[in-house]
């Protein structure tokens, strides 16, 4: 069922009598308030561009794909009952805190909101992470071990531990707070943008390892052994365009096309 771009739908009174429903998509209208409690069938969610503060999915345990970027969400529940979820996208939005328990998501989106605390211990599957553009100053992707992809540039984090994450290949981690970062457990690592920290001059590489494509300041070097110093530089965001990703549904394997 497709409401999308008509601008005119306010609620979506009625939709409880579509009980088999699959997909619902309501792209760029001014719904406030949804009710799904009856379409336990969905799989596809699509409710980007509202006005909704809260929404309650515990009742929708097929869901498979769930976007409600560009809303006013404060609130955010029931998605651990979804088992067979692989993609949430929960940009553009009002959040200030985020965790998750659901071991079959693979892709979370949920940059540009105002997140302080962000905990996906329980999130064992996920492969890729994008959180740009918020206040967190602490990620743990430590029980993340399927990890390929992490986009947290924007942010107040001072370190990471990226020891438990030997897949990663693309880390964005730009306008920080860092002082430290060592990646020399990273050797399938293709893509690091570590710029506009103002006190991280050097990053931990393992001897011999080869990162194709690096985008720092001058100051900051890549060196098997690291002795820091802090440097005062003038901070600027990294944007990563997530409408630019190049996403293979059957592996979510994300490649970063462009960045701003």
């Amino acid at each position: 069922m497709d409401f999308s771009g008509t601008e005119e739908i306010k609620d979506l009174t009625g939709i409880e009598g579509f009980v088999n429903l699959k997909k619902l998509s309501a792209i760029q209208n001014e719904i406030a308030i949804v009710n799904l409690e009856f379409n336990k069938d969905l799989e596809i969610l699509l409710l980007s561009g509202n006005l909704l503060s809260s929404i309650y999915l515990s009742f929708n345990t097929h869901l498979i794909n769930v976007n409600i970027e560009s809303n006013n969400l404060t609130t955010f529940t029931g998605i651990p009952n979804a088992t067979g979820l692989k993609e949430l996208n929960l940009s553009f939005n009002s959040l200030e805190a985020f965790s998750i328990d659901n071991t079959s998501l693979e892709l979370l989106l949920i940059s540009d909101n105002l997140l302080k605390t962000f905990n996906v211990n329980d999130a064992i599957n996920l492969k890729s992470i994008f959180i740009k553009s918020n206040l967190i100053e602490a990620v743990d992707v430590t029980n993340n071990t399927l990890l390929e992809t992490l986009v947290v540039s924007d942010n107040k984090i001072q370190s990471v531990n990226l020891e438990q994450n030997p897949k990663l290949t693309h880390i964005c981690i730009s306008s920080n707070l860092l002082t430290s970062l060592d990646v020399s457990s990273l050797q399938n690592l293709i893509w690091l943008t570590i710029n506009n920290n103002p006190n991280l001059t050097c990053v931990k590489i393992k001897n011999g390892q080869n990162i194709p494509t690096v985008t720092k300041l001058e100051n900051q070097k890549l060196n098997t052994i690291c002795n820091y110093i802090t440097y005062k530089v003038k901070t600027r965001p990294c944007r990563v365009k997530t409408t630019n990703l190049l996403i293979d549904l059957r592996f979510l394997n994300i490649l970063i096309v462009s960045l701003l």
